[in-house]
């Protein structure tokens, strides 16, 4: 440390990406509110040890008031940083702290559970190695930012650490499943011990000689099958019909092929689209492999032949992901009813090979399918453990909100004896709504819905996609296949969003799913959920309630026992629980917050008088105690 300065500055934080084996980023100097809290990069700067800038030192900061850089801070800053950089020795700092980390990894010493995972007896629950009710709060883990959809051993504890922090208890994972190394399994299992988070291994082998699927899947499943920390195997990412289809076990074509759709519907389709699509053949629809031209055909049609069929259960595909018109498992009749019959024997023949082979080699964990369409509700799927669909309409308006959600009801409704979950869902704070992005605020909000949502209505739980952010430089230097068009969207999912730091910084969401999953863990039964119109940007607030706990998210919000209203205008989620003798509390942005605790049923027979923990300022206003709650800083009444 060399000082500090004070005074009011504004301007960007001077973050810079570390690049996978090619740069690091190291913060200068730190800017802090009146709180005491890191709110950004005042200055720092980006090593270059490899790549095309290899050899090369960046400093840079995003200050936009001229008096700082005539502060004695920064020109000592600047004039240690020029020396360093102009000694040419800190490529090679950065290349040796690179392979230092690399050389670390995690070793198996925490002791397994004592039991698996299992289903309750009504079989729509899981339930833990103690012998309680287990519901995910837990999120899609695909390795570390700058190595994404890699396994990435020298931040593999740092990840699942955060993900703790953040009240996550259960991975839908990406990575590790597969590898042939059992001392990356034993790291994985590590991880997965000592941080409490359970694992479903997303397998997603699409090829078209499923026998080598098989054979790779009964591999997995025999190097997993005695981890109790696996609660499962999820068989396929999002399968669309394109790619179950080609595949053949034993040599014999899917049912859906053997059908001929082209031939058999050739009068009720378009023709014209058919050939148009075996001409292009472009990325989307997806199809596997190299089918030959009378099997595109086939599938292309197929396609035409879904679109139809299910527009009566997906408003005519307008809600592809959450088909309001559900009612049970789709109907294998009518119009299209032989187009409907091979579908579901050709997903059946799919779940049978492969999840028949995971069964056989690991009898002690589940199975299901990671869904994003109403293929969910094919009757073939009862031979899955549990649901696990994606939802992902965009939280435009209200009515958006509550198709997500009532998207596991509907699940429900036609899986009554199964566990329903959300495999992936999430709101992107790359999202725009009516001309604005979607704030963190705001999608902490109406992500935490989500899980209290399936916490109030008995389901088993959500998993966010995805544990971090992904910025744009990264996407572009690591993650290729996302079109640029698409990089602001697909980046910005994450709990975590990336300060240039190991560990990154917890949006608002985090706070929130720490404090659910510390509801979670207390037994105590939901008693009421409300979701509201409100004048948040997605149109949404709600009410959450138990005899212990109170959780409200809203902008502002008034009663006799508690009013509130954020400071940044933006929503927030407040949440109140009962320990014992006190309250704890805690809102998920800045918050001023007034509280009569003889008003409040919560605080029923407590003498509360005063606050224990970090705030921003408390004070006694007669009956009532007055509270500037920081973001995610939980205090106590006590």
């Amino acid at each position: 440390s060399i000082g500090a300065v004070e005074g009011h500055f504004d301007g960007v934080s001077a973050i810079g990406y570390g690049l996978a084996d090619k740069s690091i980023f190291m913060p200068l100097l730190a800017a802090y509110d009146r709180y005491g809290r890191n709110a950004g990069w005042a200055a720092g700067l980006v090593i270059n040890y490899a790549g095309p800038y290899q050899g090369s030192t960046w400093l840079f900061s995003g200050i936009r008031n001229p008096n700082f850089y005539r502060t004695s801070l920064f020109t000592h800053t600047l004039l240690a940083a020029l020396k360093r950089m102009q000694a040419g020795d800190l490529a090679i700092t950065a290349q040796h702290l690179r392979r230092r980390a690399q050389s670390t990894t995690p070793k198996l010493t925490t002791a397994a559970p004592p039991a698996n995972f299992r289903i309750s007896a009504d079989h729509r629950q899981f339930i833990d190695a103690m012998g309680k009710p287990f519901v995910l709060n837990g999120c899609n883990y695909l390795g570390c930012e700058n190595r994404f959809c890699q396994l990435d051993l020298s931040k593999l504890e740092t990840d699942f650490a955060r993900a703790r922090d953040a009240g996550v208890n259960a991975f839908r994972i990406w990575i590790g499943g597969s590898d042939p190394d059992p001392v990356h399994r034993d790291a994985i299992r590590q991880c997965a011990r000592k941080y409490g988070i359970a694992l479903i291994f997303q397998l997603g082998d699409y090829r078209t000689d499923g026998d080598a699927v098989v054979a790779k899947t009964r591999e997995v499943a025999q190097n997993w099958k005695d981890e109790p920390m696996v609660l499962g195997y999820d068989l396929g990412n999002e399968p669309q019909l394109g790619i179950i289809a080609p595949m053949q076990f034993g040599g014999k074509r899917s049912p859906l092929l053997e059908l001929h759709p082209y031939q058999h519907y050739k009068s009720k389709i378009d023709l014209n689209w058919v050939e148009q699509m075996v001409k292009q053949r472009p990325a989307w629809p997806q199809i596997i492999g190299s089918p030959s031209q009378a099997d595109l055909r086939d599938i292309y049609a197929a396609y035409w032949i879904f679109d139809r069929w299910s527009a009566a259960f997906t408003a005519n595909g307008s809600d592809v992901t959450t088909f309001p018109g559900i009612k049970g498992t789709l109907p294998l009749d009518g119009e299209w009813q032989d187009f409907a019959v091979a579908l579901n024997e050709t997903f059946a023949r799919w779940i049978h090979y492969v999840g028949g082979a995971l069964h056989q080699a690991d009898p002690h964990h589940f199975i299901s399918v990671g869904y994003n369409t109403v293929l969910s509700c094919l009757p073939c799927n009862e031979a899955l453990d549990f649901v696990s669909q994606h939802i992902y309409q965009a939280p435009d308006q209200f009515s958006d909100v509550m198709a997500n959600l009532t998207t596991m009801d509907r699940l429900a409704q036609a899986w009554p004896d199964k566990p329903i979950t959300l495999g992936e869902f999430g709101y992107s704070n790359g999202l725009q709504i009516g001309g604005r992005s979607l704030d963190i605020y705001t999608s902490a909000l109406g992500e935490a819905i989500h899980y209290l949502y399936s916490l109030a209505h008995g389901h088993s739980g959500c998993l966010k996609w995805m544990l971090i952010d992904l910025p744009i430089p990264i996407l572009k230097d690591n993650v290729g296949w996302i079109a640029p068009s698409s990089r602001l969207y697909e980046g910005r999912f994450g709990i975590y969003w990336c300060d240039g730091t190991p560990v990154g910084r917890l949006k608002p969401i985090g706070h929130a799913l720490r404090f659910i999953r510390e509801f979670q863990q207390s037994g105590k039964p939901p008693e009421k959920l409300q979701i509201l119109p409100g004048s948040t940007l997605i149109g949404a607030v709600y009410r959450f309630q138990s005899p212990d706990a109170l959780f409200i998210g809203d902008m502002r919000f008034a009663t006799a026992g508690l009013d509130f209203h954020t400071l940044n205008g933006l929503p927030t989620n407040v949440m109140l629980m009962r320990s014992g003798r006190r309250i704890k509390l805690m809102a998920t942005a800045d918050t001023r917050l007034s509280i009569d605790p003889s008003q409040l049923e919560l605080a029923r027979g407590l003498s509360l008088k005063r606050v224990m923990g970090r705030c921003g300022s408390w004070r006694p206003i007669g009956h009532r105690i007055q509270i500037e709650l920081l973001e995610g800083e939980a205090v106590y009444l006590v």
